[in-house]
């Protein structure tokens, strides 16, 4: 993964990914569109986080920040 690859993740991919109920196939899903391999910091995002319990709105801040996350450790790793 790289930063190019996170910048493409637009906010209508983040709404289309916080719709699904199913938290593991939002997850796969925003995994495949930032071309993330590696699910460690997705764990760590999302580990406490209440998917079906959250709202959509706030699903896409979890998402937003999760990916915030992503790009520290793409940053780090560069």
């Amino acid at each position: 993964m790289t930063m190019v690859e996170l910048a493409k993740i637009a906010d209508a991919d983040i709404e289309l990914v916080v719709q699904w109920d199913d938290e593991d196939v939002a997850i796969g899903a925003r995994q495949d569109l930032a071309g993330i391999t590696d699910g460690g910091v997705a764990t760590m995002a999302f580990s406490e986080f209440d998917w079906l319990g959250s709202s959509r709105e706030q699903r896409a801040k979890q998402v937003h920040a999760s990916l915030d996350l992503e790009a520290l450790y793409v940053r780090d790793r560069q």
